[in-house]
């Protein structure tokens, strides 16, 4: 476990290198369908986000990458597999070097899935804010409600049957 207090300073590095440029689409909100989303996850298997998922989680950066590692310390794929989640990354702004070597290798050593978003496009209208983990509740794909869980403590009350 030692080894793994750097990911999260690892994924918050892509916060020093800034957004890309150009114009930002704007985001998901409920009502709208989320489309079908093809990820790999940190060991090259691929996923599908697809009408049978009922919650995405979603983090950009250090901080609500902590609230996730916490709540998910223990049993934490039978949590996401129970509640129907599954937890995505968006580390497309950290160098690929950095990804590659780092990253990964840290994500390897945990036991659940961690979805990747290389490229940012695939969640970029997802929205976030510093520091907490967005959720977005599904139904069918249809973006039921956009929530920010700020604790570990609630993440872990929602992620429980």
């Amino acid at each position: 476990m030692r080894a793994l207090r750097w990911l999260p300073l690892l994924l918050g590095c892509q916060a020093l290198l800034g957004a890309p440029a150009g114009a930002e689409p704007a985001p998901i909100e409920p009502g709208e369908r989320l489309p079908v989303l093809e990820l790999s996850d940190q060991r090259g298997e691929r996923w599908r986000v697809d009408d049978t998922t009922r919650l995405l989680l979603l983090v950009r950066d250090r901080a609500a990458s902590n609230i996730i590692i916490e709540a998910l310390s223990e049993d934490g794929a039978a949590l996401l597999a129970q509640a129907g989640a599954l937890y995505v990354t968006d580390i497309h702004r950290a160098p690929r070097l950095v990804r590659r070597v780092f990253v990964k290798r840290q994500m390897r050593k945990l036991p659940y899935a961690i979805l990747l978003d290389e490229e940012g496009s695939h969640t970029q209208r997802i929205p976030t804010r510093k520091g907490l983990v967005t959720l977005l509740r599904l139904d069918g794909l249809r973006v039921a409600a956009v929530e920010y869980i700020e604790s570990s403590t609630a993440l872990r009350d929602i992620l429980q049957p």
